[in-house]
């Protein structure tokens, strides 16, 4: 099943604080497996819950494969500044 990596955007930060993803506990190399409801998410999917949840202003649920291990994240709290991918 494709994967999104991490790589592209949990590193980024916003003018010197972490980014949501990056307070949710999200790490280079982890891949996405979970947001919101929808398992094995595609880029846009992400992309779509990430706003969603922003609109609802509520937090998204993001699990994650890091090391083999699935790792539920704290709940990621998007803001209307956030860029995914």
């Amino acid at each position: 099943m494709p994967a999104i990596g991490v790589e592209a955007f949990a590193g980024r930060e916003q003018d010197g604080d972490k980014t949501p993803a990056q307070a949710a506990g999200m790490k280079k190399g982890d891949l996405i497996t979970r947001a919101g409801d929808v398992i094995w998410p595609t880029h846009a999917e992400l992309v779509e819950q990430v706003k969603a949840a922003a609109e609802r202003k509520q937090p998204v649920v993001v699990a994650v494969s890091r090391n083999g291990q699935t790792v539920l994240l704290d709940p990621i709290e998007p803001d209307s500044e956030s860029v995914v991918g």
